[in-house]
């Protein structure tokens, strides 16, 4: 791979020698040589050419992290959530004062207390410790209402057991007796306003964000593995890494030739096709040789090759 020491410009020189050939074989040369300038790397636009360097294996490797997540969702136990709704009101005494609304931080921890397990165990006929396992409370937003959530395998059991927790929550925080005498009792009271839902999905594993996040995360491990192979890269990507590596100028640049036989003449582009690009490139290198070696005054030239190229 070789190009002209006085056109380092890149495509303008090249055009030039084109005009001087007078056929359209110079000018699909230029092209080809532009275009190779343009392959490596400290090149205007490298993260392109990096991008197109290891399209292969930065597909590869987001392919293989995606099949991975995908596989390792579809060995995931499938989860149904049933909800519940219970509204936290403040006691009777107690309303329209500011300082008597409920905590609903609190109000979590009671909903998921053993003494409210406790007593949805009986109904449900499973230990408290057990019952816990699949509860989440949280509060809906800024409102006094509480989210008794509730993941099972199976969606019935979901439901059922959401139910009873809610219905449990709710007995305990209404049945408080009013105290005969003293001040009564700030404790809020809980009404539940929707039972719980039978889901018809599994809410886990989502398949479609693991897939996208897996893709993402893929992407990027592509990208920096494909960065490190090219860092590692010893081999020589392009006449402008040719001229670095050396420190020596590219005279010319040889398209590849395919001989049509064994013969010594069907391989040699000139006697094959003496007006192919091959040949319009040949020609090229010689009269570049020729005014190379006429300005130094050399008169011996010497043609090697590191491997067997004839």
């Amino acid at each position: 791979m070789i190009l002209d020491n006085t056109v380092h410009g890149g495509e303008g020189r090249w055009h030039h020698a084109a005009s001087r050939t007078g056929n359209g074989q110079g000018t699909k040369l230029a092209r080809l040589t532009t275009r190779q300038f343009g392959h490596g790397p400290g090149t205007p636009g490298p993260w392109s050419r990096f991008l197109v360097a290891h399209a292969r294996w930065i597909l590869a490797v987001t392919l293989a992290v995606v099949a991975g997540a995908a596989v390792f969702a579809s060995f995931q136990t499938r989860l149904y959530q049933s909800e519940a709704d219970v509204v936290v009101e403040p006691a009777a005494a107690a309303v329209g004062s500011d300082t008597q609304q409920a905590n609903m931080s609190t109000e979590q921890s009671v909903a998921a207390s053993s003494v409210v397990l406790s007593k949805a165990s009986k109904v449900v006929g499973v230990p408290a410790a057990t019952l816990g396992n699949g509860l989440s409370v949280k509060p809906r937003g800024t409102a006094y209402v509480l989210q008794i959530m509730y993941s099972n395998p199976n969606r019935y059991v979901a439901q059922r057991r959401a139910q009873a927790i809610a219905q449990a929550y709710a007995s305990f925080r209404s049945a408080r007796p009013t105290p005969k005498s003293g001040p009564p009792s700030a404790a809020p009271t809980a009404t539940l306003i929707t039972p719980a839902s039978l889901p018809t999905s599994p809410y886990s594993p989502k398949y479609g964000l693991d897939i996208g996040v897996a893709l993402l995360v893929g992407l990027a491990l592509a990208i920096v593995t494909a960065w490190g192979r090219d860092r590692l890269d010893d081999r020589l990507r392009g006449p402008l890494d040719l001229e670095q590596q050396a420190g020596a100028d590219v005279v010319a640049l040889i398209p590849a030739f395919r001989p049509g036989g064994r013969e010594p003449r069907r391989r040699l582009a000139m006697t094959v096709s003496p007006s192919s690009v091959v040949a319009e490139a040949y020609r090229g290198l010689r009269t570049r040789v020729l005014l190379a070696a006429a300005a130094r005054d050399s008169r011996t030239i010497l043609v090697t090759s590191p491997a067997w190229e004839d």
